[in-house]
């Protein structure tokens, strides 16, 4: 089941080895979190899913268009505190991190790394992940 995904002009890619990650924002400026949230709240819908298709309409020249579908592989981004704990977490799925998604950590010297899909899984998520490409606090 495909989501339909928009990607704006202040939108960043990350060019990797499987593809390309489309995020709003990775500085984490967005994160965003309520005190006394203690659930999870995804879009409806939300399973284990390998990628997430968009398609557009993109000019080709005069006025003719041209139509062209991307994949976008399910991601999330976990940011990280001095003692490596995970403080927030962005998925571009409107769903909480996955087993499924390739998952990357945004170090504290700003490099984007790697990580193990086991990081997701060890953890019980909350928090509002409806809005793909927006961090959501954690608690440790």
């Amino acid at each position: 089941m495909g989501v339909a995904t928009r990607i704006g002009v202040a939108a960043a890619a990350v060019l990797t080895s499987g593809g390309l990650l489309f995020f709003g924002t990775l500085d984490g400026a967005s994160a965003h979190g309520s005190d006394g949230a203690s659930r999870l709240i995804e879009l409806p819908g939300c399973v284990a899913r390998d990628h997430v298709p968009a398609s557009a309409a993109v000019p080709a020249g005069g006025t003719m268009q041209q139509s062209i579908t991307v994949t976008v592989l399910a991601t999330t981004i976990l940011r990280i505190d001095a003692h490596g704990h995970v403080t927030a977490a962005t998925t571009n799925t409107g769903c909480a991190p996955r087993i499924s998604d390739d998952v990357y950590v945004w170090e504290i010297d700003g490099s984007l790394s790697l990580a193990s899909s086991k990081d997701v899984v060890r953890r019980a998520w909350t928090g509002d992940f409806t809005q793909p490409g927006v961090y959501v606090t954690q608690r440790s």
